[in-house]
């Protein structure tokens, strides 16, 4: 059996799964549960605000809602199956415990998990009143907690660049814990700013994908979910490529501060692609929401039979391994365009065989290279690019692309 154990913000994780912070962290029997179904750590849902934490739950409406990973404006279908489910959040927010019982249920939690749990603390607040995040750091050092995860996620605290970076370093004068930031990946430049997060003495980033979004029903001209713009997450799965791509983008920029990814994240297999990119640990929390937390059993038992199958001794071996077949666009080979008088090296060619020339291939086609003819498609070589498009688009599979002189 592969060795699954990670290091992250100079800690020493059993696995790199770790419980993110959120609505399933939020009592001791949750921490107990998440310990149980094999999560190597485990961040606390956020202290609440001292002024809010009493009140932190919204009243008369639902706080989630679970929606078609298809179609996240429609029901889930339980005919489609578990996994086609996505969840939206529509009013969930802070810890039911304020300051005055945080470090109690921090000690509780760490009492709760085996030993070789590591237990976050996790400080937020508002851009307003960012004194929360200090007396949210002095809790956690004064409590068993493992390290301190910053919540300084939404994107308005990055409207000046400096602004984060240099909260941090105050706050990393203020404890000896290991100090990681949750921040978003919808910036101009996130790695510039884990870069500045690094010069300032962070020990760790976490990725994840909270973000102020709207919908809207055009019949009834309102807002979707509720009768108030909602903070909408998107459901799992179509944020993943965000996740990768940041990652990626720090390892490339030779940043080795500890990256924990939390978007996107689905499958076992997303783990892997995470860790591919560079990624030291991976938090979810919304999948454990729809499937439970033994979820983690059967993804590390999954990726222990990866390993094994693929011969890998450790799941260390694999961070950034991507990387080494990462082609930057310059490098890619480029041709003269059509339009210039360019011969592309690429053709379609429609198997006449499985063509029954339905004519979308000729409707969707911009560069106006299919047509169809006697119920067959061809492509007009004088006009077609090769851009691969109508591969796709064709309903019955009957379009390749070929090198130009083997037609």
């Amino acid at each position: 059996m592969a060795d699954l154990s990670m290091k992250y913000a100079g800690m020493d994780f059993k696995n790199p799964l770790i419980m993110a912070s959120g609505p399933t962290t939020d009592s001791v029997e949750m921490i107990k549960a998440a310990s149980d179904a094999g999560f190597g750590g485990i961040v606390l849902k956020s202290m609440g605000y001292r002024k809010w934490a009493e009140t932190s739950k919204m009243k008369g409406v639902p706080r989630y809602k679970i929606v078609s990973r298809l179609d996240y404006t429609k029901p889930w279908d339980p005919k489609t199956g578990k996994d086609s489910r996505g969840l939206i959040v529509q009013g969930e927010s802070i810890s039911v415990w304020g300051p005055d019982q945080y470090g109690a249920f921090i000690d509780e939690c760490k009492d709760a998990a085996a030993d070789d749990v590591k237990i976050g603390a996790s400080a937020l607040c508002s851009k307003d009143d960012v004194t929360s995040f200090d007396e949210g750091v002095q809790i956690a050092n004064e409590s068993k907690a493992d390290f301190i995860e910053v919540d300084i996620g939404y994107p308005r605290f990055y409207d000046d660049p400096d602004y984060a970076p240099q909260l941090m370093k105050r706050l990393r004068k203020r404890t000896e814990l290991p100090l990681t930031v949750k921040m978003p990946p919808f910036l101009t430049n996130p790695t510039k700013i884990v870069e500045a997060f690094q010069e300032v003495g962070v020990d760790g980033v976490t990725m994840y994908d909270i973000y102020l979004t709207l919908d809207i029903d055009i019949d009834k001209q309102a807002p979707l979910f509720r009768g108030t713009i909602p903070t909408v997450m998107m459901p799992e799965g179509f944020t993943l490529p965000y996740t990768l791509g940041s990652a990626a983008d720090v390892r490339l920029a030779k940043l080795d501060i500890s990256l924990s990814t939390s978007f996107g994240v689905w499958y076992w297999q997303d783990v892997v692609k995470c860790i591919l990119a560079g990624a030291d640990t991976v938090q979810i929390c919304r999948k454990v929401m729809v499937s439970g937390f033994k979820i983690a059993t059967k993804w590390l038992k999954s990726i222990n039979e990866w390993l094994d199958n693929n011969e890998y001794e450790t799941f260390a071996e694999l961070k950034s391994k991507v990387l080494e077949n990462y082609i930057k666009m310059p490098r890619i080979p480029k041709e003269k365009a059509v339009e210039l008088g360019g011969v592309p090296s690429l053709v379609a060619f429609v198997d006449k065989d499985t063509c029954n020339g339905c004519g979308f291939c000729e409707e969707v086609c911009f560069y106006f290279a299919m047509k169809v003819q006697d119920k067959l498609a061809q492509a007009q070589k004088i006009k077609c690019t090769g851009c691969g498009l109508c591969l796709g688009t064709c309903p019955f599979n009957s379009i390749s692309l070929v090198k130009r002189e083997a037609q």
